[in-house]
């Protein structure tokens, strides 16, 4: 048993490192109480949003958000919705670059023979940079009070994907974010 806390410590770390990856921002409205159980229905984000090439809309990313809000004890109700659910995710390439130098100060030059001009020569070493493209999302989940047409909950999400992962990692990646995001619903 002397193992347990340890091994519980760590698997906490292990934990917060993978969500430290997500940064999420939530804007809610005061006055309005979530309860404890909540119903809701899916309908559709706006045509402009979705029209734009940069938006992903993705049966997988509902079914993981349907699943985080069962989880909160959240169910689906089509007719007696309390709550309008939509959600997209806008995706952005970017470049990250890494090297496999070990340590930068690593002596990156050395003599070269004939380069340039004859005889011996000092020239720097090119470095060992590899560039990759990263796509990231920004889940963006809306919850609209059907009373008032007000929306009453909005977070988003962002986040490092793949979407060229075999479809089960792909659902837990996608499941992680859902839940990371729902639980800021309060």
């Amino acid at each position: 048993m002397k193992f347990g806390t340890p091994l519980l410590l760590a698997a906490a770390l292990v934990l917060a490192s993978a969500c430290t990856r997500m940064k999420v921002a939530c804007e809610r409205t005061a006055s309005f109480d979530f309860p404890t159980t909540c119903t809701y229905r899916w309908v559709p984000a706006s045509s402009e949003i979705l029209g734009a090439d940069d938006t992903l809309v993705d049966d997988e990313i509902q079914a993981a958000l349907a699943r985080a809000l069962a989880n909160k004890g959240w169910r689906m109700a089509e007719d007696d919705a309390r709550l309008e659910a939509s959600y997209y995710i806008k995706i952005r390439e970017h470049l990250e670059y890494s090297s496999n130098s070990a340590d930068e100060r690593e002596f990156s030059g050395g003599l070269v023979f004939g380069s340039g001009s004859k005889g011996w020569n000092y020239q720097e070493r090119q470095p060992d940079l590899n560039a990759y493209t990263i796509e990231t999302g920004k889940l963006i989940l809306s919850l609209v009070d059907t009373h008032s047409g007000k929306t009453v909950w909005q977070g988003t999400l962002t986040a490092r994907i793949d979407r060229s992962l075999p479809l089960d990692k792909r659902q837990e990646q996608y499941l992680k974010i859902a839940r990371r995001l729902v639980a800021e619903i309060r």
